[in-house]
């Protein structure tokens, strides 16, 4: 009854075909903080108003955090979408990050995501005290709707027609763990040469 994906609580196979795998298979790694940090990061694309929620946590320190902000800057390219600083309270922000609506579909496609063209916006995060840097990260973003219209799977508001591959995500040298992120990049672009717009894992969260 447990979530345990392609790792089988038998030894041998049964009414599947591959063995049982087991062990770490996504990026593990330490890394020192601040004794106040930001702890996670989240965005939220919504389409219809061309804005990024963004929301933020912050760990650590005094409770609650004391003379605290946090400054946003989104860009794409060289081009600078927005800057903007907040006043933490209780160790959470949410803001909506209006972008400037460029009110054409040409130049709106510009930013937006797609599988035919991934256009990411690269942000950088900075926890500050007063004009002293505390904790910062990068980190992207992607403008970008989907739902389901009667029978059509919706894409930024469009029909999308989906072309899905199915994928286990094994690896020959090293199991369900990609030997390089070369190996994962190579894997999206066979897929895409081959006609298909999209995949499905198959009982693994691949890794980010």
């Amino acid at each position: 009854a447990k979530p345990r994906g392609k790792q089988d609580w038998q030894p041998e196979p049964h009414a599947i075909w591959y063995p049982r795998t087991s062990g770490i298979w996504q990026t593990v790694w330490l890394e020192e903080l601040a004794e106040t940090h930001l702890a996670s990061i989240r965005w939220t694309p919504n389409l219809e108003d061309y804005t990024l929620r963004f929301e933020a946590c912050i760990a650590g320190g005094t409770d609650p955090p004391q003379g605290l902000s946090i400054e946003v800057e989104l860009a794409h390219g060289e081009r600078l979408l927005a800057h903007d600083r907040y006043r933490v309270v209780d160790r959470e922000i949410r803001r909506e990050i209006a972008l400037s609506d460029p009110g054409i579909d040409d130049f709106r496609n510009e930013l937006l995501w797609s599988p035919e063209r991934p256009t990411l916006l690269d942000a950088r995060i900075r926890l500050l005290r007063g004009d002293r840097v505390v904790d910062e990260c990068t980190s992207y973003a992607a403008l970008r709707s989907v739902q389901v219209l009667r029978d059509r799977f919706m894409l930024n508001g469009r029909p999308y027609m989906q072309r899905l591959v199915l994928d286990q995500g094994y690896w020959e040298e090293t199991l369900l763990a990609a030997p390089d992120d070369a190996a994962l990049r190579r894997d999206v672009e066979l897929a895409k040469a081959m006609g298909f717009n999209g995949v499905r894992k198959h009982q693994k969260i691949e890794d980010p």
